[in-house]
C-alpha cells in the first residue's frame, strides 16, 4: 500500500464522522469555560472596530461596548451565567485559534494557526439563566450561625497588626483606582479616535493616504491595546485589596488569642444548638412540630423549614458530617490557641554575631537577622536558603517566630561561623 492510499485510509469518511461524534461529546460546561478563558485572556484587537461598527448599526450605543467586558460568544456568556436571549443577533468577527498539526514527513505535532468565525453578543443582548437549586445543607454551621445574630462589636481603635492590614489595603485600592482611571482615559481616546473613521471605510490601497491611514489605525489598536492592559491590572490590585485580610486569625495579631477564644465559643455554641436541633427533630413527628420545636430553639421559620428539609440522601436535620467537621474545626481552635499562649510566655532575646545582631522579638512575632550595612551575596544565599526575607519596614531578615523559624535561625549561625572560619584559612 503506497504513502498516499495509506493517508487516504486514514481520513475516510467513517472516521471523520466518529472524530466528530468525540468532539461532540466534550461537556458543555467545559466548552463554555473555555470559550470565556479565550474571550478573556485574547490578545487579538484587530476585531475591535468590526464589533463597535456592528453594534453601532444595531442601535447600541458605542460608548456602552467594551469588548471583553461585556461583549463574548455566546458560549462565553454561558460561562457567566448568562444566554442569549431569543431572536437576538449578534456580530460576526474572524479569530485565530491556535493550535496544532502532525506533519506528514515527520509525524512531529507542529503549531498552527486556524481561521475561524465566530459571532459576538453585547450584555444588553444576554438575560440571566435561571437559579437551580442548590444543596442548603452543606451550609448547616452558617444557618446556625445566622439562628441568633451576633451582638454588633463596639467601636474600638485598631491594634497595630490591623492597622497595617487596613493601610496594605488601601494601598492595593490605590493601585486599582489609578489604574482604572488609566483604563478609562486611554479607552475614551481610542474610541474618539475611532469615531474619526467613517463607518465601514475601507483602507484605499495604493492611494497617497494609505500610509497614514495604516498608521492612524495601529495607534487606535494600540490605544486599545493599553486600555485593557490597564484594565487587567486594575483586576489585579482589586483581587489583592479584597483578600487581605481573608487568611483567617492571623498569629501576628497581639488579639489573636482573644479573637480565637470568641471563634472557639461560636463554634461549641453551633454544636450544641446543631445536637438541639436533631433531637427536637427526631422528638417531633410531623413537619409542623418539628418546626414549632426548632423556633423555640432559637432558629427563624425559614432556617428551620430548611433543617427538616430532607437532602439528596433523605436526611433531614444537620447531617453527622456536619458535626464531625465543626467538632475538628473546634480541636484546631484549642491547638492554636495552646501554641500561642505558650508563645506568649517566650522572652525576647538578642545576641551579638559579627557584623551582625540576632533578634527573638515577641512584640513583632518575628526572628530577626540585623546587619550593619548590606550583607554580601554568600549571606544573602544562606539567609534565603532557610527562607529568611528582607523586611524594609524593620530593616532585617525575618522569619515568623516560631519553633521552625527559631531552628532556622540556629542553621544559619552555624553557617556564618563555618563561613567565617573558611575566610580565615
Amino acid at each position: 500500500m503506497t504513502h498516499q492510499s495509506q493517508i487516504q485510509k486514514q481520513n475516510t469518511p467513517a472516521q471523520a464522522s466518529s472524530k466528530a461524534r468525540f468532539n461532540s461529546q466534550k461537556p458543555k460546561a467545559e466548552l463554555q469555560q473555555k470559550a470565556l478563558e479565550n474571550a478573556v485572556s485574547g490578545e487579538s484587537l484587530a476585531n475591535y472596530q468590526a464589533i463597535f461598527d456592528g453594534f453601532a448599526a444595531m442601535g447600541i450605543d458605542m460608548a456602552d461596548v467594551e469588548p471583553r467586558v461585556n461583549v463574548f460568544t455566546f458560549n462565553a456568556w454561558k460561562a457567566l451565567g448568562r444566554v442569549v436571549k431569543k431572536g437576538q443577533h449578534g456580530v460576526k468577527i474572524v479569530t485565530v485559534i491556535p493550535c496544532t498539526k502532525k506533519d506528514r514527513e515527520t509525524g512531529d505535532e507542529v503549531p498552527v494557526k486556524k481561521v475561524k468565525t465566530t459571532t459576538v453578543f453585547h450584555v444588553s443582548q444576554t438575560e440571566e439563566i435561571g437559579g437551580e437549586p442548590t444543596d442548603e445543607k452543606a451550609s448547616a454551621v452558617a444557618v446556625i450561625e445566622q439562628a441568633e445574630p451576633a451582638a454588633a462589636d463596639e467601636p474600638r481603635e485598631l491594634n497595630a497588626y490591623e492597622a497595617r492590614i487596613e493601610a496594605k489595603r488601601e494601598r492595593y485600592e490605590a493601585r486599582a483606582g489609578k489604574a482604572q482611571d488609566e483604563s478609562r482615559a486611554l479607552y475614551s481616546r481610542a474610541r474618539g479616535m475611532a469615531e474619526v473613521i467613517p463607518f465601514g471605510q475601507p483602507i484605499l490601497v495604493g492611494h497617497h493616504s494609505e500610509g497614514r491611514d495604516r498608521n492612524y489605525r495601529n495607534r487606535i489598536h494600540n490605544t486599545f491595546g493599553k486600555a485593557f492592559a490597564a484594565q487587567d491590572k486594575a483586576a489585579h490590585y482589586a483581587q489583592k485589596a479584597a483578600s487581605v485580610g481573608t487568611g483567617g486569625i492571623s498569629s501576628d495579631d497581639p488579639d489573636a488569642i482573644k479573637k480565637l477564644r470568641a471563634e472557639l465559643a461560636s463554634a461549641e455554641k453551633s454544636q450544641e444548638m446543631m445536637k438541639a436541633a436533631n433531637k427536637a427533630i427526631r422528638a417531633n413527628k410531623t413537619p409542623e412540630t418539628q418546626t414549632a420545636a426548632l423556633v423555640a430553639l432559637g432558629f427563624t421559620e425559614a432556617q428551620a423549614a430548611e433543617a427538616i428539609k430532607p437532602d439528596f440522601a433523605r436526611r433531614v436535620g444537620f447531617p453527622s458530617y456536619a458535626l464531625s467537621n465543626n467538632n475538628a474545626n473546634m480541636t484546631r481552635i484549642k491547638g492554636r490557641i495552646a501554641e500561642l499562649e505558650k508563645r506568649s510566655q517566650r522572652a525576647d532575646v538578642e545576641k551579638a554575631g559579627d557584623g551582625y545582631t540576632y533578634r527573638e522579638d515577641t512584640t513583632e512575632n518575628r526572628v530577626m537577622f540585623i546587619f550593619d550595612g548590606k550583607p554580601d551575596e554568600a549571606t544573602r544565599a544562606i539567609l534565603k536558603r532557610e527562607a529568611f526575607k528582607w523586611s524594609p519596614s524593620r530593616g532585617a531578615w525575618v522569619r515568623q517566630l516560631n519553633n521552625a523559624g527559631i531552628w532556622a535561625a540556629k542553621q544559619v549561625i552555624e553557617r556564618f561561623n563555618v563561613a567565617k572560619v573558611g575566610d580565615a584559612h
